[in-house]
């Protein structure tokens, strides 16, 4: 059995050693040395393509850490910023955490920056990672209570996807889940609740970011009756939205409508007053007239076409 100085010796030397395998086995941490970082930093401009690769490499892998330096250099060298904003853009995809999160806010950031190389390369790296940026803003804000329908060209007229999103009470992310927005590209219409204290001025950002953008604070019903048309006396319905409430309840192609609550032989246009003053999720009473025979009433609960033109029954927001 050792004496007690030597068993000192021996748990110094088994701490030592436990010391040296925790600094040698974090490579992150040793990449994220400035004076490391900064000779990846150079050697992205290498004219040695292995020497790039690695640099890059390196530099991705060290994470989050390299993300504020890697800035600062582009805005030092803008003539030579855009192997660093590869980097940057690379780091976004293949991470989908911390890293990923501060590179493409590193990005975004850029895009407004007053060195037109600079912001035209930063707008270039967000243009080849649509896509995945688009993809995990909606799933971002899905988390966050958001909702999101996004609608193809069959009801806006083109070949683009177009996002819808509603933010109510459920919506828990703050001002600082509105950076989401901005990823997704397409945002057509944001509805938000008054119940939410969001600043005007975050939403005039949002205007700015997408100048067609339409922000309402209302969500009007509907039932799901597309191209009704005047026949006679009354107002035919010509089409129902497959799974909208109308089509739940069970109303048709060809029926009359006879009356919508108290409005008794509609016109069009009282039509889609009477049932667009209904909140998502108040009922309407209808009744029709099908094939000159049977009279029907239906109590129907309003859904809402969330500004897409489809009028869906499960979404139901209570502004």
């Amino acid at each position: 059995m050792l004496p007690i100085p030597g068993r000192y010796v021996v748990i110094a030397l088994i701490l030592g050693l436990i010391l040296w395998f925790a600094l040698t086995s974090n490579p992150q941490g040793e990449l994220s040395r400035p004076e490391l970082t900064s000779k990846n930093i150079r050697d992205l401009n290498s004219g040695s393509a292995s020497n790039r690769r690695r640099a890059a490499e390196e530099l991705i892998k060290a994470g989050q850490n390299v993300v504020p330096e890697i800035v600062t250099q582009i805005k030092q060298a803008p003539d030579r910023c855009r192997p660093l904003i590869h980097v940057l853009s690379d780091m976004t995809v293949l991470d989908e955490n911390e890293a990923g999160e501060a590179a493409l806010s590193a990005i975004e950031a850029l895009t407004t920056y007053h060195h037109k190389e600079v912001a035209d390369a930063a707008f270039d790296a967000l243009s080849e990672n649509f896509s995945i940026r688009r993809m995990r803003a909606i799933d971002h804000l899905s988390r966050l209570g958001a909702q999101v329908e996004s609608v193809n060209d069959q009801f806006i007229g083109n070949s683009t996807t177009f996002e819808f999103v509603l933010l109510d009470e459920r919506y828990t992310g703050g001002r600082e889940g509105l950076k989401h927005l901005k990823r997704l590209n397409t945002l057509h219409v944001l509805y938000v609740s008054e119940k939410l204290d969001i600043p005007g001025e975050e939403l005039a950002a949002l205007r700015q970011w997408y100048p067609r953008l339409q922000i309402s604070s209302e969500v009007n019903g509907c039932l799901g009756v597309i191209g009704a048309m005047p026949f006679g006396s009354n107002v035919v319905i010509d089409r129902i939205v497959p799974n909208s409430p109308a089509a739940r309840v069970g109303l048709r192609p060809g029926d009359r409508i006879l009356s919508i609550d108290d409005v008794e032989n509609p016109t069009l246009r009282q039509m889609v007053a009477a049932i667009s003053k209904h909140p998502p999720g108040e009922p309407v009473h209808v009744t029709i007239l099908r094939r000159d025979e049977q009279f029907m009433s239906f109590r129907i609960r309003s859904g809402s076409d969330f500004g897409t033109g489809r009028c869906q029954c499960e979404i139901n927001p209570s502004l």
